[in-house]
This record gives C-alpha cells, structure tokens and sequence, in this order.
C-alpha cells in the first residue's frame, strides 16, 4: 500500500542575474550575492553564450 504525501502547489522558479564587467565569475561571490539578496536563492555561474560568465540567482517565486 503506497502512502502519497500531500504537498502544496510546485513553486515557480525566478531568475536573477548579476553580470561582471570583465565577463568573469567567481563562485563564492556569486553565491552570498544571491543568498543575501534572495533568502532561498541558488548562484551559480552561467556562461552567456559569448565566451563570458555570469551569475545567475535561482529562487523561488512568490505566488501572487
């Protein structure tokens, strides 16, 4: 018999990101960046596609 554990509503991921000037990105920073500015965020470093890196802050959305 499978018990099936009731949760709520899946939450919306949002996106933030925080570009470098110089197109690098440095893990540590990257992540109390985003954990400072988004309680429940998740910062990793992203390449943009044009041989540069950037932050990128995953968080759950609010729901409205």
């Amino acid at each position: 018999m499978a018990i099936a554990q009731k949760r709520g509503p899946i939450q919306k991921a949002c996106v933030e990101r925080y570009p470098h000037k110089n197109g690098k990105c440095d893990i540590n920073q990257c992540k109390s960046q985003c954990t400072k500015n988004r309680k429940n965020g998740l910062g990793r470093c992203m390449d943009t596609g044009e041989g540069h890196m950037q932050c990128r802050c995953d968080y759950p959305c609010r729901n409205p």
